[in-house]
């Protein structure tokens, strides 16, 4: 499927918006990427490390080049869309280590993965949805899941399985061409089995960093390791994406904003108070703060604008501000204390 297809579908096509990943995205979002050159990461400096008030600097990386761009679609757009079931959302990415076009299902609390599509002409479809996604993502979540599917070829079908692990196992601050954005590193860990004739046929692992950031519906930047066995000859591919542009075809009224904070004073010693400019009358968040070990040391849902903290007896040292709303709006906030 050429790019100029789905540049002709969306200017033809009147969309529904729909939620997605991460927050509520236009269902018409663009996102633009390029390949980084692998060799100016030091994996075990820049991507391995996990834990709180983590630094992460992209920004002088030199890319190869190889612009892409990643597409949020409706499923009525393709052939394939009308026979996955429960789709509301249809991605078209050609970094995706299964296949460029994928079907997904998403509410208020998670993405879940139908099947996809190769060519828009034949659907494979997974046997029970696939958990590759939860909202809203806080530091220490894990989440995983399992199911399988069937690929027909001309040697046979082969039955693949398939099992994923994930967590977040890091915030802090990340660098790129987009500027310092507070984010999380999710780890992602999968693995797929395939066999023909119940005979073992191939196996393939990867593993997946992705930093998100609130205000951004596509990963800030991705690095991902895979090792595939077939008939047991073992091939490695290790690739890393950045986001370079997010555009917006279309505007709609989903909310899909981060929240604001501002945090003052900070650094702080004594008090602080976090101001959530942007919080209605009446509207309810969740206010929680980690330190840099994962422990939640503040838990509190409020409804105020402004809220004071006494952090005189807080240990010093760094910490980070979550805050969530009930769809699915988020947002970090890195505090100081000294």
């Amino acid at each position: 499927m050429k790019k100029f297809t789905i540049v002709a579908l969306l200017v033809s096509s009147q969309l529904q918006a729909q939620v997605a990943v991460n927050q509520h995205p236009d269902i018409t979002s663009l996102f633009a990427t390029d390949a980084v050159e692998l060799s100016q990461i030091n994996f075990n400096s820049e991507i391995k490390p996990t834990g709180g008030n983590q630094v992460w600097n992209f920004q002088g990386f030199t890319t190869l080049g190889f612009n892409d761009t990643a597409y949020y679609l409706s499923p009525s757009l393709f052939n394939t869309g009308k026979l996955a079931k429960g789709a509301n959302l249809a991605i078209f990415d050609n970094n995706s280590p299964i296949s460029a076009l994928s079907y997904y299902s998403v509410d208020n609390s998670q993405q879940k993965f139908l099947g996809f599509s190769d060519d828009d002409s034949i659907y494979t479809e997974l046997e029970t949805p696939f958990l590759v996604n939860k909202f809203p993502l806080n530091y220490n979540d894990e989440f995983g899941d399992m199911s399988a599917f069937t690929i027909v070829s001309p040697f046979g079908s082969i039955k693949t399985e398939i099992e994923s692990f994930s967590k977040v196992d890091s915030w802090g601050e990340i660098q790129t061409l987009l500027g310092k954005l507070p984010c999380l590193k999710v780890k992602s860990s999968t693995t797929l089995q395939g066999s023909l004739f119940g005979i073992p046929f191939f196996n393939a692992t990867y593993n997946d960093y992705k930093w998100i950031s609130p205000g951004y519906d596509y990963d800030i930047f991705r690095y991902s390791v895979g090792e595939s066995e077939v008939n047991n000859e073992i091939s490695n591919d290790t690739f890393a994406i950045i986001l370079t542009d997010q555009l917006i075809l279309r505007t709609t009224n989903l909310t899909k904003e981060k929240i604001n904070i501002q945090v003052l004073p900070n650094p702080a010693s004594d008090k602080i108070v976090i101001n959530i400019p942007d919080l209605p009358s009446g509207k309810k968040v969740k206010v929680e703060i980690y330190d840099d070990k994962a422990a939640i040391i503040y838990s509190q849902e409020v409804t105020s604008q402004n809220t004071e903290i006494n952090v005189s007896n807080w240990a010093r040292g760094n910490y980070m501000i979550s805050i969530r709303k009930d769809n699915l709006a988020w947002g970090l906030q890195k505090l100081i204390l000294n």
